[in-house]
């Protein structure tokens, strides 16, 4: 909150995927946090060392266009709508989004 200018933008990213607890601390006590906390508070998915950051990179870069682009853009919209919906609403979009997916390949 350096310049009394609120997080909040930033705080509503985070909100429903890291604990109010964890988000709290984190913009009240601005604390500085090392990778394997910031791992262990679910802000990164993984942690590696500066050796193996390129080639693993390099990797998910690969793996993720090997996917069509209409397949990512439903799972992204999946992972963005489903959480919020009830599991009957998600069960639904997830079977629109394979129809969707699938029908756009042939």
């Amino acid at each position: 909150m350096e310049s009394d200018i609120l997080p909040t933008l930033v705080m509503s990213a985070l909100v429903g995927r890291v604990p109010l607890k964890t988000i709290a601390y984190l913009v009240l006590s601005r604390a500085k946090i090392g990778a394997a906390e910031a791992l262990r508070m679910g802000l990164v998915s993984r942690v590696l060392g500066a050796a193996a950051l390129d080639a693993e990179a390099e990797a998910l870069t690969a793996t993720l266009l090997a996917g069509g682009a209409v397949s990512m853009r439903a799972i992204k919209q999946y992972l963005t709508l489903a959480p919020e919906m009830p599991a009957a609403g998600a069960s639904g979009l997830a079977a629109h989004l394979v129809s969707t997916a699938l029908s756009a390949r042939f």
